[in-house]
């Protein structure tokens, strides 16, 4: 199943976005409330979200002030992808979204879109506090 957020305006330079969604240790300030027990380190994190299991994703791939991806580690159960698209709009303002690509046996899908749904637009809302506030 693939979720797409909605996509924000940030009034900060695709650079600046691309340096902060890098490093993993800031993922952690923009995800919301139901994530606990965060771990990280620059390329790794490790969470969970109420009610489900632990998640540890992995920077997996990148592309210079234009696409990260995060991939759950290979040790765990759940095959998840967050990808996080960036595109330059000029005069230090870029637009952000992001994917989540995760597989869910098919009669979980109409449970858990509607939160991931949210969980991915929450992301991109905080991304853009946390970036414009820098």
């Amino acid at each position: 199943m693939k979720i797409e957020s909605k996509k924000v305006d940030i009034e900060r330079s695709d650079e600046l976005v691309f340096q902060y969604i890098s490093n993993l240790n800031n993922f952690g300030k923009i995800l919301p409330s139901q994530v606990k027990n965060w771990q990280s380190t620059e390329d790794e994190c490790s969470f969970e979200i109420d009610g489900m299991a632990k998640i540890t994703l992995v920077v997996s791939s990148k592309i210079p002030n234009n696409f990260v991806e995060y991939s759950a580690s290979a040790d765990k159960p759940i095959n998840l992808r967050l990808s996080c698209y960036i595109d330059d709009k000029g005069g230090n303002q870029c637009q952000v979204y992001n994917e989540i690509d995760i597989d869910v046996p098919i009669f979980m899908a109409g449970m858990v879109k509607k939160p991931l749904q949210n969980f991915a637009d929450q992301i991109m809302d905080r991304l853009k506090q946390s970036c414009e506030a820098m």
